[in-house]
């Protein structure tokens, strides 16, 4: 088995997954993180180009998600709205606009 790709842009990532809740079919969970961006950051494959390292730190607001289960599947995941969450919110921190990647 090969070793998967290392992802060094961000070489200090810390996440928290919490579990907040469980009623039934429902999961309320929370998540946030934070980190570093250090290296070149790669996002071409999704068409947001290539940044070089900014050095500046990120932290994401906590969102809180209600996933329903049935079947053992997933069923929905719904995100409470929240500003400067996300990739765009994480790129925004880090001083970078999809326009300038």
């Amino acid at each position: 088995m090969e070793d998967a790709p290392k992802r060094t842009f961000i070489p200090n990532l810390d996440y928290h997954f919490r579990v907040d809740g469980l009623n039934g079919h429902l999961v309320k969970i929370s998540a946030e993180l934070n980190g570093t961006h250090s290296d070149v950051l790669d996002l071409s494959p999704v068409g947001l180009g290539v940044s070089p390292a900014t050095a500046k730190s990120f932290a994401s607001p906590r969102e809180h998600v209600k996933v329903t289960i049935r079947d053992s599947k997933v069923a929905s995941w719904v995100a409470e709205p929240i500003e400067g969450r996300g990739l765009m919110g994480i790129l925004g921190q880090l001083g970078l606009s999809v326009l300038s990647l």
